[in-house]
């Protein structure tokens, strides 16, 4: 098993794998904020694309552990609310 991490994969409206098969991409954990893209990976990887790097199982790990947290239920609530009160009231 091979652990990458992809630069830059979110283009227009879907991921860029780079080449990799699909097939042999499992566990993919995606990053939106940083466009990065962490995966396991069953395929060849001589001759990666230059935005695709060889890590660890640690630094796959590690990718995951610094996600940027989601907001709470709370704040999604609050968000919800005030773009409501913005789209129909005009923001009052």
């Amino acid at each position: 098993m091979n652990y990458l991490i992809i630069t830059s994969v979110f283009k227009g409206n879907g991921a860029d794998y780079k080449g990799l098969d699909l097939d042999k991409i499992t566990y993919p954990v995606y990053n939106t904020v940083d466009n990065t893209c962490a995966l396991m990976y069953e395929g060849d990887t001589t001759g990666l694309h230059k935005d695709v790097t060889l890590t660890t199982e640690e630094g796959y790990n590690s990718f995951i552990k610094a996600l940027p947290k989601g907001l709470t239920l709370e704040e999604r609530v609050a968000l919800t609310e005030k773009t409501l009160n913005d789209i129909l009231l005009g923001g009052v």
